[in-house]
């Protein structure tokens, strides 16, 4: 892995990989790609799409917590419950339409390649530095989605591209201007040094920094004296699929981001952390010269009894792992136009000039808000806090003994969350829970054992008779929310809130 690029019109050559202590996180697949940053557009579509890796309790709003009650992960280490996610990268045809670029992995029977990340200890000439494991809520971002041009401070060298195969596994700063046997590699190097206090920044950035004069290995800045694993990212795309569909022959570069950006150079990566972190902190307390006869043992596929990474996911749960689409478009099908609002632009100052009538794009704050948002497990909560109800969670229900006995119900055959919500609320009721995708059942009180348990994977997945984007229930499972006063702010279960018509982390 190189430590340092050389920018400019012609691309480096690729540097030798240095030794180091540390581990891998090998992310097998992905839940999905779709329309959402937790991070920059949290309880709302992103102006872009992403490659989404990790956790499946990755939510368009989220906290550490629900990363942490997630059911499965696409990745190796079970402890390791963060999300990954990058941008997706499309191929523009000569006729106009975009069409998606398999990332290395994807194939004919509906799996979904992943990325690699790379958890370096790298303290450079400081050895007795300690490495800190990330705090709960941390999170963080590399790279800038508006830049269009190369930059040589350590911001500019932690984003490049690798062209792989015959192109000698060159670097660039952005998309290589030449066709890659091996496909594109494009590699990132997150912030390790942080400034001890704060989980996150306005711009998701300044609480963290690269070491002084180096992407890796140097010293600490005094403003950022905390050493973090060091963190490096790649995603491989399968550009040679298009070698044949190049425009004119070849000349040019066709390969774009779903940013807008036709330059590369806008690549960017985000985490959010959702470690064990007394795991993580026995790594960055382990990892360093960790090298035995057997192997390293903090690698995942280490064999010794001293091994540090212990809980690991095989293959078929990670390929297992998904999530539905939030915003119902699809980010793979070929495309006239790029999702969001996100017109090719080739300078910075177009890319932030971009308006597209209240449409959301890269950084703005424009609001798409979601009215169904997914939930570990499957199934999908719908926003009711504009009607006063806010969702609770998925209960147990049994019809030989229902949780709201005695009370009234009603079964439609175009049911919809807001009709069983409007049904129970006209009869004064504080609960409303729909079941069996048609069915409403109404309460003032929850039973004993029948209460939701958050982050348990259920069985409320059954689509809404009258909707088929909202759930509503299951067998023996309802869809539950609760009325909320006026003098009681609405927070749904999955900790998105309604505040002035917005949704809120």
């Amino acid at each position: 892995m190189p430590s340092s690029l050389l920018f400019g019109l012609a691309a480096s050559l690729s540097l030798a990989v240095p030794a180091y202590a540390g581990f891998q996180v090998q992310c097998f697949s992905r839940l999905f790609d779709e329309r959402l940053d937790p991070i920059v557009n949290p309880g709302k579509l992103s102006g872009h799409v992403h490659v989404i890796s990790g956790g499946n309790g990755f939510a368009a709003a989220m906290d550490f917590d629900r990363a942490r009650a997630s059911s499965c992960t696409t990745c190796n280490v079970r402890d390791d419950l963060s999300n990954y996610w990058t941008p997706k990268m499309y191929f523009h045809a000569q006729n106009g339409s975009f069409l998606p670029v398999p990332v290395v992995g994807d194939n004919q029977y509906g799996n979904m390649g992943g990325m690699v990340i790379y958890y370096n200890d790298n303290r450079g000439d400081v050895p007795t530095d300690t490495i800190h494991p990330f705090p709960p809520n941390f999170r963080m971002l590399a790279g800038n989605p508006f830049k269009r041009s190369a930059t040589a401070d350590e911001a500019g060298q932690a984003v490049h591209m690798k062209c792989l195969g015959d192109g000698g596994n060159v670097n660039y700063p952005g998309f290589p201007p030449r066709k890659c046997s091996g496909g594109i590699r494009a590699e990132v190097v997150m912030p390790s040094c942080w400034d001890g206090v704060n989980v996150d920044s306005p711009d998701h950035k300044s609480h963290v920094a690269y070491p002084v004069g180096a992407v890796e290995g140097g010293r600490c800045p005094p403003t950022h004296p905390k050493r973090l694993f060091s963190m490096f990212y790649e995603v491989t795309y399968s550009t040679e699929v298009f070698q044949d569909m190049w425009p004119d022959g070849g000349s040019g570069q066709p390969f774009v981001l779903s940013s807008g950006d036709p330059v590369g150079t806008g690549f960017h990566a985000d985490f959010l952390n959702g470690w064990d972190v007394a795991v993580l902190a026995n790594a960055a307390a382990s990892c360093q010269n960790t090298l035995t006869p057997n192997g390293n043992r903090c690698q995942p596929d280490y064999a010794g009894a001293d091994k540090v990474l212990r809980h690991m996911t095989d293959q078929g749960e990670a390929f297992a792992c998904k999530l539905p689409s939030v915003s119902g478009e699809r980010p793979n099908d070929v495309l006239g136009a790029l999702l969001g609002c996100n017109p090719l632009t080739d300078t910075e100052a177009a890319a932030r000039a971009v308006s597209c009538g209240g449409a959301q794009k890269p950084g703005g704050t424009a609001s798409t808000t979601l009215a169904n948002v997914p939930l570990p497990g499957g199934g999908s909560f719908t926003d009711t806090t504009p009607l006063n109800f806010s969702y609770i969670g998925c209960a147990a229900d049994d019809p030989a003994a229902r949780t709201f006995a005695g009370s009234k119900w009603v079964a439609l055959a175009d049911m919809t969350v807001p009709k069983c919500l409007a049904f129970c609320r006209s009869n004064s009721y504080a609960f409303a829970g729909v079941e069996w995708g048609s069915e409403c059942f109404c309460g003032n009180a929850l039973p004993a054992g029948r209460a939701p348990v958050p982050g348990a994977v259920n069985k409320c997945v059954k689509p809404c008779n009258g909707d088929s984007k909202q759930t509503c229930g299951g067998g023996g499972a309802m869809s539950l929310y609760k009325a909320c006063g006026a003098a009681q702010e609405c927070v749904n279960q999955p900790v998105l809130r309604r505040r002035r018509g917005f949704l809120f982390a």
